[in-house]
C-alpha cells in the first residue's frame, strides 16, 4: 500500500485511516459513518484514475486541473482526519469526575465539528466526481507522436565531437581483443552524457570489419516485434521482405539463424529494463565468432544484467572534464577551439559550470548562443533563464525532454522522492541520513516485505543514483554514501515539474515565491534576505503546510502557530533562531521531525512532550542548548535523539523505548539514574556516549561503574551496532573482553583516557567494519598485528599525539578487506609502517605521515613500500622534516612519487611537508653523526 506521494497525493494514506475509523476505533455520531462510506467508496474510484494519469507524459489542462483538484481535496480531508484523531484518540480514563465530564464535552463538539467538516468535503467529493464523468467522456486514447529527442545523436557530425576520441578508442579497444566467446561492452550513464553518440562512433568505425550489422533503439516502451523486424532490415533486406506476417518468435528464429555462422556486431541503444535485455538478447546467438554487442542505458543495474559474462565490460561515461566542456562550446558557438572574446569569458564559465559537463546541455546552450550577438549583457540573460523554468520553445528545451522522459519512466514513489529534491538549493550537498528521514516522515515510504521504513528509503535513494539521476558522494563505512548532488539542469526540471504541481512552494532572494494562489503545501526557505514576506505566507497557508525547510541564513523566521498538519520542521543554519520562535511547538501536533541549529537556543520548550508522533529530534548543533526538559521523557515514539554534548539530558531515558539512536549523551542530572535507565533502550542501535564525562561529578562512580559495563554488555546482545564513547581504559577493558559486543560494526574512542594501547578483548569484534580511535597517546607493535586479525575491517582511522612506538613491518598476511587507512601523528615523531610485497591488497585510499629521517635511515629505502600497495588510488603523505635534511625530505618525495607512479590505479597523490623550519643543515647532520660515532 502506497503512502503520500506526487501522483495520488493523500488518498492511499486515508483510505488506510478510514478503515480504521469504520473499525470501530472511534465513536462517530450517527449519520457520519455512512458519509466516511461513501468518501471510501469515491476515494478508490479517484485513487485509480490518479495513477491512470500518472502514466501519462502529457496532460491537457483539464485533466492537469481535475489531477490537482483531487490531490488537493486528499491533502485537506487526511487533514480533518488526522484532527478528528488527535482529539479523540487519547485520554487518561483514570483522572477525576469533573475532568472527564469537560473532556466528554470537548469531545462532542468536536465530534460535531468533524462532522460539518466531513459533510463539505463529502460535497467536494461529489463535485469532482461529476468532473471525472464529464473526463472520461472527453478523454480520447489518441495522442501526438513526437520525434524521439535521441535521435538527433545519430546523425552528428564527427567533426563537432569533443574529448570523444580517448573513450572511442578504448572501447574499440576492447571489442577487438582475440576473444572469440561472444562479447558485450554496456556504456552507462545519465542522459545527455554522449552514451548513443559514442555508441555510434564505435560502431561506424569497426562496423566494416563483421560480416553482419545492426544498430537498434529499444526505448521505454519496448516493442520487440518492431525492433526485431528492424534489426532483421540492417542484417538481411530480402528476408525482412518475407517476414510482414511473421510473429515475434518466427522472427527471433530468423535472426538466429541468419547470425548462427557469422561474426556479427549489434548495437542495442537505450536499454531501460532487465527484462527488456533479457529479450533482445534472446535473439543473438552466442556464436562463439568474434561477434561482438554494444548496449548503452541510464540504469547500472540494467548495465550490469548485460555484462553478466566474463569478459564483459561496462563503461560508464562520465562528464566532460572543464577544458573539453570549453573547447566543445567554443567550437559551437564560435567555430574554433578557443576563440571567445575576452567579455565573454566570465559568463561562459558560469554558462559551463550551469551544464555540469554534459555534452548534450553544452550542444543545446550554445546552439542558443550561436544567434546572439556577442553582447554580455545578452548572454546574462540567457544564464539566468538556465535556472528560472526552462523556456519553452528554446533549444534547452531538448535537454530537459531527455532528462523529462527518463522522469516519466520512474514508479510513482520514486517521482515523488525525486520532486522532494526540488526543496534543496542549487550545488546543496544533500545529507543521505537527513534525506531519508524526511522522506519518511512525510509519509513517502511504507513497509515492504518486512523492511524497515529506513532500509525501504536507502533503495528507493539507490535506484535514483543507478538511473543517474542523484549523483553519490563520499562514502562511509557503511558502504552508503554520505551526500548526494543534484545536476544543475536536473534540477531546474525537477523544480519546475514540483511547481506545477504544488508538490514545493520555493522562497529565494533571486526568485519570486511560486507558491499557488491558493494554498501551499511544502515550504522551502533559501537564502531568504527580506525580498519576500516569508512570514505571511506561512501564517496565510498555516494549516495546510506539512513541512517547512530553511536553507542558508534565513533571517526572517516563520511563524509556527496553528500548523497543525506540520509533519517535517526543518531549521538548519539558522542563526537568528531564537526561543521565542519555537515557543508553540507544543501545536505542532502531527510533528515527526524536528531539527533545530542555532547558537541562540539555549532551551526547549516543556510542550514538546506534547509531539506524540515525534520520531527524529535533532538539536546537535545548538550548541548554547544548556538541558532538554523532563518532559521529554513523554515522547514514546522517539527513535532517533541527536544532542549536542555540553546539554544536560534527562535521567529516564529509559522510558523513551523507542530509541533506536542516541548521540551526544555527556551530561545528565544523577548518573546513578541515567544508566540505570541506559538498559532499558533495548532497540538501540547507535550510541554515542561519553561516560567518563557523565560520571566525572558523580558521588559514587564505582557504583556507576558496576551498573554501566553490564548495562553495555546488554545492550551489545541486543541490537547495538555502532557504538562512540569516551571512557576510562579499563571500562573499555571489561567491555570488550566480554565479548559481548561481537557483532559491533563501528567503533570510535572519544578522546578522554590517556589511551597508550588497545582495549583488550579487540579480537571479539570479529565484525568490526570501522574503527576511530581520536586522539591516542600511541600504541604499538602488538596493537597493529592485533588490528591485521580483524577479519572484517575496512576503514582503520589512527590519531596519535606521538606516534607509533616502532616501525611495523605490514605483510601480507592481515588487513585482507581494509580500505581506507589514515595514520597520523601530531608530533611528527611517527615511525610509520613499513609495506611488503602483497600488503593491505584492498587498500584504495592511504593517509599516513612519515619522518623522513626515519625513513632514509630505517626502512632501508625512502618510500616506505607504498608501491606495494596494489589497489591503492588516493595517496596523501605528510613529509615530518624535523631532524632531516633536505636531501632527506627530497629523497622521501622523491621515492614516493618513483613508487606511486608503477601503480596502475593511483591518480591522486598529495604530498605535504610539516615542521619544516626545523630541517637541519647538511653540516650539522655531518656534526651530530660523528658525535654519535664517538
Amino acid at each position: 500500500m502506497a503512502g503520500v506521494s506526487a501522483a495520488t497525493g493523500a488518498i492511499s494514506s486515508i483510505l488506510i485511516k478510514l478503515a480504521g475509523l469504520l473499525n470501530g476505533e472511534y465513536k462517530l455520531l450517527k449519520g457520519v459513518r455512512k458519509e466516511i462510506e461513501f468518501l471510501q467508496r469515491e476515494l478508490g474510484t479517484m485513487e485509480a484514475l490518479l495513477q491512470k494519469l500518472a502514466d501519462k507524459e502529457v496532460l491537457d489542462p483539464m485533466e492537469r486541473n481535475c489531477r490537482d483538484n483531487i490531490r488537493e481535496l486528499s491533502f485537506d480531508l487526511e487533514d480533518c482526519i488526522d484532527h478528528f484523531m488527535h482529539h479523540l484518540g487519547s485520554g487518561d480514563e483514570q483522572s477525576g469526575f469533573m475532568k472527564r465530564t469537560l473532556r466528554r464535552l470537548k469531545k462532542l463538539r468536536v465530534r460535531h465539528q468533524i462532522a460539518g467538516q466531513i459533510q463539505d468535503l463529502k460535497d467536494r467529493v461529489t463535485q469532482e466526481r461529476d468532473r471525472l464523468k464529464l473526463l472520461d467522456n472527453c478523454t480520447s486514447s489518441s495522442e501526438t507522436v513526437h520525434i524521439d529527442p535521441r535521435v538527433p545523436a545519430l546523425y552528428t557530425n564527427t567533426r563537432d565531437l569533443v574529448a570523444i576520441e580517448e573513450q572511442r578508442d578504448k572501447i574499440v579497444g576492447l571489442l577487438m581483443e582475440e576473444k572469440v566467446e561472444l562479447k558485450v561492452v554496456s556504456i552507462v550513464g545519465c542522459g545527455g552524457l554522449g552514451k548513443t553518440t559514442l555508441a555510434m562512433e564505435v560502431y561506424n568505425k569497426i562496423k566494416g570489419d563483421f560480416q553482419c550489422h545492426a544498430s537498434v533503439s529499444v526505448s521505454r516502451t519496448l516493442d520487440l516485434e518492431k525492433l526485431l523486424r528492424d534489426m532483421l532490415y540492417q542484417i538481411d533486406s530480402h528476408a525482412h521482405q518475407q517476414s510482414e506476417r511473421w510473429e515475434k518468435d518466427q522472427l527471433r528464429c530468423k535472426l538466429r539463424e541468419l547470425l548462427m555462422a557469422k561474426r556479427y556486431i549489434i548495437v542495442v541503444d537505450d536499454i531501460w529494463s532487465t527484462q527488456h535485455w533479457e529479450f533482445v538478447k534472446s535473439s543473438l546467438p552466442d556464436n562463439d565468432n568474434c561477434s561482438r554487442i554494444i548496449t548503452t542505458t541510464r540504469i547500472r543495474e540494467v548495465a550490469e544484467s548485460c555484462c553478466s559474462s566474463p569478459g564483459d565490460e561496462i563503461h560508464k561515461m562520465a562528464p566532460l572534464k572543464d577544458a573539453d566542456s570549453e573547447k566543445l562550446f567554443c567550437k559551437r558557438v564560435f567555430g574554433s577551439d578557443n576563440h571567445c572574446p575576452p567579455q565573454l569569458e566570465e559568463v561562459s564559465k558560469r554558462i559551463l559550470k550551469k551544464c555540469g559537463g554534459l555534452p548534450l546541455a553544452i550542444i543545446t546552450i550554445a546552439s542558443l548562443l550561436v544567434h546572439k550577438p556577442l553582447i554580455k549583457e545578452q548572454w546574462e540573460n540567457v544564464l539566468d533563464s538556465i535556472g528560472s523554468a526552462v523556456k519553452k520553445g528554446t533549444k534547452l528545451d531538448d535537454v530537459k525532454n531527455i532528462l523529462y522522459l527518463s522522469y516519466c519512466d520512474l514508479p510513482y514513489i520514486l517521482k515523488t522522492c525525486l520532486l522532494y529534491l526540488s526543496t534543496y538549493p542549487e550545488d546543496d550537498f544533500i545529507d543521505r541520513k537527513n534525506l531519508v528521514l524526511k522522506w519518511i516522515a512525510e509519509g513517502f515510504i511504507t513497509e515492504q516485505r518486512g523492511q524497515k521504513l529506513e532500509q525501504t528509503a536507502e533503495n528507493y535513494l539507490n535506484e535514483l543514483v543507478n538511473r543517474s539521476f542523484i549523483e553519490p558522494g563520499p562514502y562511509d563505512y557503511d558502504g552508503k554514501p554520505r551526500f548526494f548532488r543534484v545536476h544543475d539542469i536536473m534540477l531546474d526540471l525537477i523544480i519546475e515539474l514540483a511547481s506545477e504541481q504544488n508538490f514545493v512552494t520555493i522562497i529565494h532572494a533571486q526568485s519570486e515565491c511560486n507558491a499557488k494562489p491558493d494554498r501551499a503545501r511544502r515550504l522551502s526557505l533559501q537564502s531568504n534576505r527580506g525580498k519576500h514576506p516569508v512570514k505571511q505566507v506561512a501564517m496565510k497557508f498555516r494549516s495546510h503546510i506539512r513541512s517547512v525547510s530553511t536553507f542558508g541564513r534565513i533571517n526572517q523566521i516563520p511563524y509556527l502557530g496553528g500548523c497543525k498538519a506540520l509533519r517535517v520542521l526543518d531549521f538548519d543554519n539558522c542563526p537568528w533562531l531564537e526561543n521565542h520562535h519555537i515557543r508553540n511547538i507544543g501545536d505542532l501536533v502531527q510533528l515527526k521531525y524536528l531539527r533545530l541549529s542555532g547558537a541562540r537556543i539555549t532551551e526547549l520548550p516543556h510542550e514538546i512532550g506534547c509531539l506524540q508522533y515525534l520520531e527524529t529530534l535533532d538539536v546537535r548543533y545548538c550548541h548554547g542548548l544548556r538541558q532538554l526538559p523532563s518532559a521529554m521523557v513523554r515522547l514514546l515514539k522517539l527513535v532517533r535523539l541527536y544532542v549536542s554534548p555540553g546539554a544536560i539530558l534527562p535521567d529516564e531515558v529509559g522510558n523513551m523505548q523507542s530509541l533506536e539512536e542516541l548521540s551526544g549523551a555527556f551530561n545528565c542530572h544523577n548518573p546513578d539514574i541515567f544508566v540505570e535507565h541506559l538498559v532499558k533502550l533495548t532497540k538501540l542501535r547507535d550510541l554515542d556516549i561519553g561516560y567518563g564525562f557523565l560520571v566525572e561529578n558523580c558521588n559514587n562512580k564505582e557504583r556507576c561503574n558496576k551498573i554501566f559495563v553490564p548495562s553495555l554488555c546488554e545492550l551489545g546482545r541486543h541490537c547495538l551496532r555502532r557504538l562512540a564513547i569516551g571512557c576510562e581504559l579499563p571500562i573499555l577493558d571489561l567491555v570488550m573482553s566480554s565479548g559481548s559486543l561481537a557483532d559491533l560494526k563501528g567503533l570510535t574512542m572519544h578522546k578522554y583516557d590517556r589511551v597508550t594501547r588497545l582495549p583488550k578483548g579487540m579480537a571479539s569484534l570479529v565484525n568490526l567494519i570501522e574503527l576511530k580511535m581520536k586522539a591516542v597517546i600511541t600504541i604499538g607493535k602488538e596493537d597493529i598485528h592485533s588490528l591485521a586479525g580483524l577479519p572484517v575491517l575496512h576503514h582503520l582511522y589512527l590519531d596519535m599525539s606521538e606516534g607509533l612506538k616502532e616501525m611495523v613491518v605490514v605483510g601480507r598476511q592481515g588487513f585482507p578487506l581494509l580500505e581506507n587507512l589514515f595514520m597520523c601523528s601530531r608530533n611528527g615523531s611517527c615511525k610509520g609502517l613499513l609495506f611488503e610485497p602483497g600488503a593491505m591488497p584492498a587498500l584504495q585510499t592511504l593517509e599516513i605521515c612519515y619522518n623522513a629521517k626515519v625513513l632514509s635511515s630505517t626502512y632501508g629505502s625512502a618510500n616506505g613500500g607504498i608501491g606495494h600497495l596494489s589497489n591503492l588510488r588516493d595517496l596523501s603523505v605528510t613529509i615530518c622534516c624535523r631532524e632531516a635534511t633536505a636531501a632527506d625530505v627530497e629523497a622521501a618525495e622523491h621515492g614516493i612519487r618513483s613508487a606511486t607512479s608503477l601503480l596502475p590505479n593511483c591518480s591522486s597523490i598529495t604530498i605535504e611537508r610539516w615542521f619544516e623550519n626545523e630541517m637541519v643543515k647538511e653540516h650539522d647532520n655531518s656534526h651530530c653523526a660523528g658525535e654519535e660515532e664517538k
